[in-house]
């Protein structure tokens, strides 16, 4: 006979920010990761043909990830959400150190950031003043949108995770009763 446990569906924990439930966050921001890629998926065919293959290559990645994510969020099946949970924690990893390597490489050497602006942006590699200025404010702009970046990707994982938390705690909380209704040896 199964005994229902007590639990609260509701409780603060599995809140964001007093008001969202985990749930409902965790269905918007899988929606919104599966539209972030296509919408890279067709910017890319703007681009040169090397881009557009590596973007194809990361789509099709991404596909069976996040087509996983979205099943176990919208079906409830956390199995299915720990694909995401392992590449995302890889993928914030990475992106720290990506980042550290960036403000590393523009804050050392003029030289650097100059061929940065030229393969990334397309801009002027003259090595003036006021150019070295212009890239160098740049430089400061994307290193900044790219850590507001790797917050928001580190908080996606932390929504995740919180929803993995709370389907392991709705599975945990039934509890069986695991003694014999009756026995074999004739004993009441």
């Amino acid at each position: 006979m199964a005994v229902l446990g007590s639990f609260d569906h509701n409780n603060p924990k599995y809140l964001y920010c007093g008001r969202i439930h985990v749930r409902a966050l965790s269905r918007v921001i899988s929606i919104i990761l599966a539209i972030g890629t296509v919408i890279n998926l067709i910017y890319s065919l703007t681009q040169s043909s090397a881009v557009i293959f590596y973007c194809f290559v990361i789509a099709a990645f991404c596909a069976g990830v996040y087509g996983s994510l979205i099943y176990g969020v919208f079906k409830e099946k956390r199995a299915f959400l720990i694909p995401f949970l392992i590449f995302q924690i890889f993928f914030v990893i990475i992106d720290c150190i990506i980042f550290i390597a960036f403000v590393i490489s523009i804050a050392t050497s003029r030289k650097v950031m100059l061929s940065i602006a030229r393969d990334f942006l397309s801009l002027n590699d003259t090595d003036t003043d006021s150019n070295v200025a212009h890239v160098k404010g740049l430089a400061i702009f994307a290193a900044i949108v790219f850590a507001i970046y790797i917050l928001f990707q580190a908080w996606f994982l932390s929504v995740f995770h919180s929803f993995f938390k709370f389907l392991k705690d709705r599975e945990t909380s039934f509890g069986f009763n695991m003694e014999p209704e009756f026995r074999l040896d004739g004993e009441i």
